[in-house]
């Protein structure tokens, strides 16, 4: 900061010690220090009277700001113009390793995942103007609470930024013996409900849907053996999912048993492709005969687990933000499948692969919908509209990368992919075309995303 941009700090405690120095450099470029008061109006009547600048910082009780803490906050107000809200990471002290420290990674922002946790933390910087206006939309007489005003925030139009910067030390046995304990530390639900963020729009019933099966196949053999994709169909029909118009693609590789009796069923919708196979080209083509407003791509291999599947992997339509949404998924023996996708370190990363569901970190993951850099194309639910914006599934890549690549390019024009936690299908991988992974995939990916792959947009998972 400097005296151009004095800031107004909210205090949750009276100053500490080892807030001393950071009081003091507020106060000789021009700023002010106040405990924050306990309502709504009350917080709103100390920003008006004592704001002298442009921000507000709200302060937890247990953080404690670093000696470059000052000039980092300058920074990144001069960084982020059109920021609203900024938050950053934190230096977390590690008892157990001879008084150690550890970078606390936050996740990016995600106004659906706000509506399960609080990870923001209790020190965030807000525009004055920003506080002002979410401010009026809280009941004024109730007791003010960050999370509260940060999920009001999830809901509106507001800009939030997550700088990856250090600009904090959290004192874990101060935070203990403090009323308000910090949620990175402890996580909370706005309530029991953990709602799905709303928009004017009605939820999308199934029956808007279309889904979008590809297989090569195999009929049922003499021994009257059921192949998974027999089981995929069967579990979808006696789901709510039955409603949807689903469509089938498939090529000159298909049984020709198996052919027939799908040309026969009059619950499908049968497109040919007489092409060597490639995913994203077949997938192309079934969205073209596609007529519901959500394609909904599912692999032959998908089982779900329960009879409203389509209704958890769509709901999160509501919020006209979210373009695609993808599921967890399980392996047959329960253990993580799908998780969602993060791009990072060069590669692209399965969120916990193979953990079971009995991880704390799985555990509150599949408690909660979240934003992720993409979702697997084994169950991706995508707004047909946004769809075609973004040209469909680049045929580039006929096996692999092709759902990774569609997730960015809807990134790219600023709309949300949401990774729905609740377990929803078991993905029996590779059970019915071998996976392999192309070279030459790999390397166009990269050229094709040359910065995206250096870090994750959601670095707070840790990939397992």
């Amino acid at each position: 900061m400097n005296s151009a941009h004095p800031l107004l700090v909210l205090s949750a405690a009276s100053v500490t010690r080892a807030q001393h120095d950071f009081r003091q450099a507020i106060d000789s470029l021009g700023g002010a220090w106040l405990t924050r008061e306990s309502t709504v109006t009350d917080v709103e009547r100390q920003v008006r009277e004592h704001a002298p600048g442009a921000y507000v910082l709200f302060l937890g009780s247990a953080d404690n700001p670093l000696p470059e803490t000052v000039d980092l906050i300058g920074t990144l107000c001069d960084a982020h113009p059109l920021a609203d809200v900024i938050y950053a990471d934190k230096r977390v002290a590690v008892r157990s390793r001879g008084g150690s420290t550890e970078h606390l990674h936050f996740p990016d922002w995600s106004p659906h995942r706000m509506a399960y946790e609080q990870f923001v933390g209790d020190t965030f910087l807000v525009r004055v103007a920003t506080l002002l206006s979410i401010a009026a939309t809280l009941d004024p007489e109730s007791s003010w609470d960050n999370q509260a005003f940060l999920f009001s925030c999830a809901r509106r139009d507001v800009h939030v930024v997550h700088a990856d910067e250090v600009w904090l030390s959290h004192d874990i046995h101060a935070d203990k013996r403090s009323e308000q304990s910090d949620p990175a530390f402890r996580l909370t639900s706005v309530d029991g409900n953990a709602p799905v963020l709303q928009s004017a729009n009605a939820s999308l019933s199934s029956s808007r849907c279309s889904l979008i099966t590809l297989t090569a196949g195999a009929p049922r053999d003499d021994a009257g053996t059921t192949p998974v994709f027999y089981e995929h169909l069967e579990v979808i029909r006696d789901s709510h999912a039955s409603v949807a118009e689903h469509i089938v693609v498939i090529g000159d590789e298909c049984d020709p048993r198996l052919r027939t009796s799908l040309l026969a069923d009059p619950l499908l919708r049968v497109v040919d492709d007489s092409e060597p196979f490639n995913f994203a080209r077949r997938s192309n083509r079934g969205s073209r005969a596609a007529t519901g407003e959500i394609l909904v791509f599912v692999n032959d291999d998908f089982i779900p687990l329960r009879t409203d599947w389509l209704e958890e992997l769509t709901a999160p339509f509501a919020d006209e933000r979210v373009a695609i949404t993808g599921a967890t998924m399980l392996f047959a023996n329960d253990t993580i499948q799908h998780l969602g996708v993060g791009v990072s370190d060069g590669s692209d990363r399965h969120f916990y692969r193979d953990f079971e569901l009995t991880d704390p970190r799985v555990a509150s993951l599949i408690s909660m919908n979240r934003e992720v850099d993409a979702v697997t194309g084994a169950c991706l639910a995508v707004r047909a509209d946004v769809f075609d914006e973004v040209g469909g599934l680049f045929d580039g890549f006929p096996l692999n990368y092709n759902d990774i690549d569609l997730c960015l390019k809807v990134r790219l024009r600023g709309r949300s992919v949401i990774h729905v936690g609740a377990p929803l299908g078991h993905h029996f991988e590779s059970v019915t075309r071998e996976a392999v992974l192309l070279p030459e995939e790999a390397s166009l990916f990269f050229a094709r995303w040359p910065r995206r792959p250096l870090q994750s947009r959601f670095p707070f998972e840790r990939f397992g």
